[in-house]
């Protein structure tokens, strides 16, 4: 079957060769990597650069550049590539633009330049070094390093060697340092001598030591030992008391009744009475004092507990009966208050009976008069009442107006009258000033206050005595021992006791002791009569009976078997408990004489007399 081609309608040959194209342009890939050129009868190939023709001229085939002699790349490795090649290069060369040769690399013009400290000189392929006096290279390429000359031990003879940059230097070693194989090392001079004993322990440190010194002690100026610290002259120790420095400390020595803290910075009080408890006052109250302590009666409105540790309150509703007369009796802490039905009413000692207040405060001119410790004698007195007695200070409170001294201008002219003598509120008369009355219960507390003109007595309990800076009675410091003088015999056929401001005769069964206004002489006991007097109920270790019954009088030997530890008011002893002897009464005392009677509270509030009294009365 023939096809028809446009044209090609008279030859029919012609037209087939036209239509069918030359051989190139029928096949474009006939050369491979070159140009087909078509000839009559054929074609040839014309290969691109880097191919060449096959031996049959067909097609155009890769030339291997790296088969050449001479072989390309001289300084690296040919890898041949398609039509082409290139160089792999050695080390200190690169390849060059078109990958073809190998070129040499200047390593001299780099930055930074490989040759720190010496001059760089390029090779082919590579470099050196050109280095300086005092370094060199390890090998060829490599950069100029310090030649360290110490190395020697015969640089520096007796010196050290000190390397540099490029060169050494010899210096001798410094103190505290020695040369040891051509290098100064540390002397350790706590192993070549005793230092810092024996009071430290020696530290060596770099080129030197130090001590570390004991307590109590501190390095010299040196530093080299160690010395005594004298912590008396340093100070902040031993306040209160004498310091006495010792090797390595010191001593506190402080007064009697101190002693130190634990750090021996000051001297402290021993509080006796907490330490020794009742050992020390027995039945009565302990009082520390700085560096000591004192034994105190109970304030009045108390007496001492049944174990003798404390004082404590006394119900004077109970002990007095009948002191509020008719009306209600209310105790209170040290003392008692009488109670009126009427809110408007007050208690009236005197009469024993309530009844309407008392009339306002005096006039103008009166105020507080205060003792020395500010304590209020009176409310309402003129300033002549107070101090032209026994005031202290006048005024409305505390600290306030000092009263003038007597024998001073200004006490005269404050007291024109005398002491004890002041003008009515209203200056209408000059009277006595009874301070009995004026200032109670303040004044004489504990005993009796009887007025004189002027002035007035403080009758206080045997074994006591007045002190007029606290206006009360206190237990006597000192006394007389009576049964000491031999001459006197005060107990003839018994045992003398001595007791505070008196004595106690103990007579042995049946004897009984004398009475107060007897002989002192141990005598039998009289016919047993039904005599009946204050009953004792305590006895303490000075032979004071104290805590007396006052609810009412009994026998000697009700007194003994039933309540108390004494009897009557010379203080007769009970015999032992469980001694087996019967108490024998002694003679019955006559009726002692009626101490005065003393003004109570204004304010209605009442402190009882202290009731201890000795085996005998003084007054």
């Amino acid at each position: 079957m023939h096809t028809r081609v446009p044209g090609c309608t008279r030859v029919f040959h012609a037209c087939s060769v036209l239509a069918a194209g030359n051989v190139c342009e029928r096949n474009p890939q006939l050369c491979g990597p070159g140009r087909c050129v078509p000839h009559r009868g054929g074609y040839s190939c014309r290969c691109h650069p880097g191919f060449w023709l096959s031996t049959q001229g067909t097609h155009c085939i890769d030339v291997d550049e790296c088969r050449r002699s001479p072989q390309p790349c001289t300084h690296g490795r040919c890898e041949n590539t398609v039509g082409s090649y290139r160089c792999l290069c050695h080390a200190g060369y690169r390849p060059s633009a078109a990958g073809t040769d190998c070129q040499d690399v200047d390593e001299c013009a780099q930055s930074p330049p490989p040759c720190t400290h010496g001059r760089c000189e390029n090779l082919p392929g590579s470099y050196r070094c050109l280095c300086p006096g005092g370094y060199r290279a390890a090998a060829p390429g490599q950069p100029c390093q310090d030649i360290d000359e110490c190395e020697n031990e015969a640089a520096c003879p007796g010196q050290e060697c000190l390397n540099t940059p490029g060169s050494f230097q010899c210096r001798p070693c410094r103190e505290g340092f020695r040369l040891h194989r051509g290098r100064c090392a540390d002397i350790n001079e706590c192993l070549e001598g005793d230092f810092c004993f024996p009071h430290g322990e020696c530290l060596n440190t770099d080129g030197s030591f130090t001590c570390l010194c004991a307590q109590g002690y501190t390095r010299t100026a040196a530093g080299t030992a160690c010395t005594d610290i004298d912590e008396c002259q340093r100070g902040g120790v031993c306040a209160g008391g004498r310091c006495t420095n010792t090797d390595g400390s010191f001593e506190c020595r402080c007064p009697a009744g101190f002693r130190t803290d634990a750090d021996q910075a000051e001297c402290q009080d021993v509080d006796e009475c907490r330490e020794y408890g009742a050992s020390l006052c027995g039945a009565q109250r302990c009082d520390n004092v700085p560096g000591s302590y004192r034994c105190c009666a109970c304030d009045p409105g108390y007496e001492t507990a049944r174990h003798g540790h404390h004082c404590v309150d006394v119900d004077e509703c109970e002990t007095l009966r009948g002191v509020c007369g008719a009306e209600r009796c209310e105790n209170v802490e040290g003392s008692f208050l009488c109670l009126c039905p009427d809110s408007r009413q007050e208690f009236d000692p005197v009469t024993g009976r309530c009844g309407a207040p008392p009339a306002p405060p005096g006039p103008p001119g009166t105020a507080a008069c205060y003792s020395q410790a500010c304590g209020v004698l009176a409310p309402n007195v003129t300033q002549q009442q107070c101090c032209c007695s026994l005031g202290w200070a006048w005024g409305t409170q505390c600290p306030a107006s000092p009263c003038p001294l007597p024998g001073t201008e200004d006490h005269d002219a404050l007291c024109p009258h005398g002491p004890g003598r002041a003008e009515d509120p209203g200056g209408a008369a000059v009277a006595d000033v009874d301070e009995c009355g004026l200032f109670a219960p303040r004044l004489c507390r504990g005993g009796v206050c009887v007025n004189a003109a002027p002035g007035f007595s403080c009758y206080c309990p045997s074994g006591f005595y007045y002190e007029p800076e606290h206006l009360q009675c206190v237990g006597e410091p000192h006394y007389n021992d009576e049964c000491a003088a031999a001459e006197a015999e005060p107990c003839e056929g018994g045992l003398c006791l001595n007791t505070v401001g008196s004595y106690h005769c103990s007579c042995p069964p049946p004897l009984v002791p004398p009475a107060m206004w007897d002989p002192p002489i141990c005598a039998p006991p009289p016919p047993p009569e039904a005599a009946q007097a204050v009953c004792w109920q305590e006895v303490g270790a000075d032979l004071v009976c104290g805590r007396p019954r006052l609810d009412a009088q009994v026998t000697y030997s009700e007194c003994c078997c039933l309540y108390g530890q004494a009897w009557g008011m010379d203080c007769a002893l009970c015999p032992a408990r469980h001694s087996g002897t019967p108490p024998q009464a002694p003679p019955a005392p006559p009726n002692p004489p009626e101490p005065p009677n003393t003004a109570l509270n204004p304010k209605y509030s009442t402190e009882p007399p202290n009731t201890a009294l000795s085996p005998q009365t003084r007054h």
